[in-house]
């Protein structure tokens, strides 16, 4: 029988009078308990004060063992953030860097340089202590960066090593899509929509441009597009007039059929954003195969809007059925 002669709430230790060997065992298990907490109090000492058990609970250090402190997390009780910081010193003389910081706004502070495929900004806000590279341009120390506009509270670098030219912007493919919408054209004075593979699900349509001024939350189909151009295919070519139409119809006066064979490719060039006193101009050069899949058909058509106001975005649709295949890449012109 064993008799109970002290207990604590912490069932990890007792002790009985079950004689040596089970006293062994409660002091062995003393002794583990003894410095899993050491461990854990040489770890954590986040702060000055001396105060262990605060310690614990603000944060925490990792090391290795050549050095115990190299890298710790807490939390900034003062300032009631969150902390990453690297030790730059030794564990007998820690010097704390910080690399990190979230406050409880949301709010990122970085220190170095942020590598990322893209960056997406809400309601909180991002700190640069170091630089951001962004491919087109280059900013140092910028402390907010909005959409459309850029607002700096420090130095502001802008490091153009690029020519001037085409840059890429983004890409859609069809697949029985009633329309396809490029929205976003604001960065740019001129545009460009390459066009490959185009194909309608319906017989004898044509592919048309309509533009929008609020991003796409609309689309013009008013009678404001007027167009002039020519259509070449044999027998013999002819010259296009469209007065007043309620879009761009790119095919001139001829028709695409849904072949395979009759597929569509070329250019559409927004050389014109238009403003209150400029219409918005674009010139498109396609070509296809008609109906029979034999017969070469090509059109270059300029086209304007009669209304002047400033075109944010673009909607490509057939004047009937959807768009079955294709796919349409747009660019933005660097001129310098």
């Amino acid at each position: 029988m064993t008799e109970l002669i002290r207990s604590w709430p912490d069932s990890g230790f007792y002790i009985s009078s079950a004689g040596t060997q089970n006293a062994l065992e409660q002091f062995t298990k003393l002794q583990t308990i003894a410095k899993l907490l050491r461990a854990l109090s040489d770890a954590t000492q986040v702060d000055s004060n001396g105060d262990k058990l605060q310690d614990i609970l603000v944060g925490q250090s990792l090391g290795n063992l050549s050095q115990r402190h190299k890298w710790r997390t807490l939390y900034d009780t003062v300032n009631n953030r969150y902390l990453i910081q690297y030790n730059t010193g030794t564990d007998a003389a820690k010097t704390w860097s910080e690399v990190f910081r979230l406050d409880t706004s949301g709010n990122l502070t970085v220190t170095g340089t942020i590598s990322t495929d893209s960056i997406t900004t809400t309601a909180g806000g991002l700190t640069l202590t170091g630089d951001l590279d962004v491919n087109d341009f280059y900013i140092r120390n910028a402390e907010d960066i909005f959409t459309n506009d850029l607002r700096v509270g420090g130095n502001l670098t802008l490091k153009n090593n690029h020519t001037p030219g085409w840059v890429y912007i983004a890409q859609k493919t069809a697949s029985s899509a009633a329309v396809i919408d490029l929205t976003g054209l604001t960065h740019y004075p001129r545009y460009m929509v390459t066009l490959d593979g185009v194909v309608p699900n319906t017989d004898g349509v044509s592919l048309l441009m309509r533009t929008s001024t609020n991003n796409g939350a609309t689309y013009d189909e008013t009678a404001a597009y007027d167009a002039v151009g020519r259509v070449d295919t044999f027998p013999a070519s002819t010259t296009v007039v469209s007065l007043a139409s309620t879009s761009w119809n790119l095919n001139g006066s001829g028709t695409q059929d849904n072949a395979t064979a009759s597929a569509l490719s070329g250019t559409v060039t927004i050389n014109a954003l238009g403003s209150a006193s400029l219409n918005a101009r674009m010139r498109s050069e396609i070509e296809w195969l008609e109906s029979t899949g034999v017969l070469l058909v090509s059109t270059n058509i300029a086209g304007r809007k009669t209304s002047n106001a400033e075109i944010n975005a673009i909607r490509f649709l057939y004047s009937s059925g959807a768009i079955a295949s294709g796919t349409f890449r747009l660019y933005g012109l660097r001129e310098s």
